[in-house]
């Protein structure tokens, strides 16, 4: 057996119990693919986590194989905001800033709305964005982009014309928008 194999075995069984979460790579050739959980047990060849989704809900239970891990990370950014949203699933439900939103004719006029009442959105254009309009015109949208950590990751100038859709009021924007006010301490 490797050491890395030795080393992933060791780590694992650090986390067992705990309430830090890990992030699992089994596929060397699609590094965006893994498992995010809590380590439940580690025997000599095997792991079990209980799987967290990206919103931070339980999502089932892996058993693995130690010998098919490619990479393993512990204490990352994006493991502490999915912690932050597992512990939020443990809060009352929340209604949603949608809730008593009507329908909108034109995409503009969702634009002005969202802009207006700072609301989390995310726009596909091209690729997904997640974060506010801070200003826009009949052509195009400013939007200050909020990361999966939800720190805020600069202003991008999207052309309204490319834009397919904008969503709103959702779990991921809901999610969002709560990592983004704990980083930002609101």
């Amino acid at each position: 057996m490797s050491a890395a194999i030795d080393r992933f075995r060791e780590v694992l069984k650090k986390y067992v119990g705990t309430q830090e979460l890990v992030e699992v790579y089994e596929d060397s050739e699609d590094t965006d693919k893994f498992e995010v959980g809590f380590v439940l047990s580690v025997s000599e060849d095997y792991y079990s986590l209980a799987l967290i989704d990206s919103k931070g809900r339980g999502n089932g239970s892996f058993v693995g194989q130690i010998e098919a891990i490619v990479r393993l990370a512990v204490g990352t950014q994006y493991l502490a905001g999915i912690r932050l949203l597992h512990e939020r699933k443990r809060q009352p439900e929340r209604k949603t800033s949608s809730a008593d939103v009507g329908p909108f004719d034109h995409m503009l006029d969702l634009v002005k709305y969202a802009c207006e009442n700072r609301l989390m959105v995310s726009v596909t254009a091209d690729v997904e964005f997640f974060g506010f309009i801070k200003n826009y015109t009949r052509d195009h949208i400013e939007l200050l982009e909020v990361n999966k950590s939800g720190i805020e990751d600069g202003i991008h100038f999207i052309d309204l014309n490319e834009v397919s859709r904008i969503d709103f009021g959702g779990p991921s924007e809901e999610a969002r928008m709560f990592l983004h006010q704990v980083r930002m301490g609101l």
